[in-house]
């Protein structure tokens, strides 16, 4: 017989043992992680948020796992992947937050993980952790591109100098890169045109 998916009152009452589980024996981080699935399937983000951040006490994957799943659940809507997005909680300090101790682990994660998260620092105005970020992001991509999508994110913020580092650094990596050539010459225009004006 083909399985069928719990409904919402089995997945409450199984969410209420685990939660006895939790009182009657102490903290365990697997017993919070379970809570925390549950929570996510009943759409309860506050609940799942509580849960997870108490598995950041577990060491090594599943504490890594954790600050994933938080801040992917904290990230600030955007237009551009409605479709993708699931449950969201509305927590952008704790997002920043949870940014921020994953980029201490320094872990070796898939770049995107960290452009995105460049892109959330910037955003806020934190120009530091968005470097220290991007530098990741950019240490893990293959070849030049990773160096020019960093550059992008520094151009459309603004921040020309810190752009046309990135574009130098692409261009180090990938002499002969056209497009690199290209948005540095731009950039060293812009910042040239910037100083006179000073």
């Amino acid at each position: 017989a083909a399985l069928t998916e719990p409904s919402g009152e089995t997945l409450r009452w199984a969410q209420r043992k685990i939660l006895e589980r939790l009182v009657l024996r102490g903290e365990k981080a697997h017993d919070f992680e379970l809570f925390g699935r549950l929570a996510g399937q009943l759409q309860d983000g506050p609940a799942q948020m509580r849960a997870l951040e108490e598995t950041l006490v577990a060491p090594g994957a599943l504490r890594l796992a954790s600050l994933r799943e938080l801040i992917t659940l904290t990230a600030p809507h955007d237009a551009q992947s409605a479709e993708q997005e699931g449950l969201r909680v509305e927590a952008p300090e704790q997002h920043l937050a949870y940014g921020r101790r994953l980029i201490a682990l320094e872990a070796a994660l898939p770049p995107e993980v960290y452009l995105e998260l460049g892109k959330d620092f910037l955003w806020h105005g934190d120009i530091s952790a968005a470097e220290r970020t991007i530098a990741l992001a950019s240490d893990l991509s293959d070849g030049a591109q990773g160096r020019i999508r960093a550059g992008e994110l520094f151009e459309t913020a603004g921040l020309d100098e810190h752009a046309a580092s990135q574009f130098e650094a692409a261009l180090i990596e990938e002499s002969g890169h056209i497009p690199a050539m290209a948005k540095l010459a731009r950039l060293r225009e812009r910042i040239e045109q910037k100083h006179r004006a000073d």
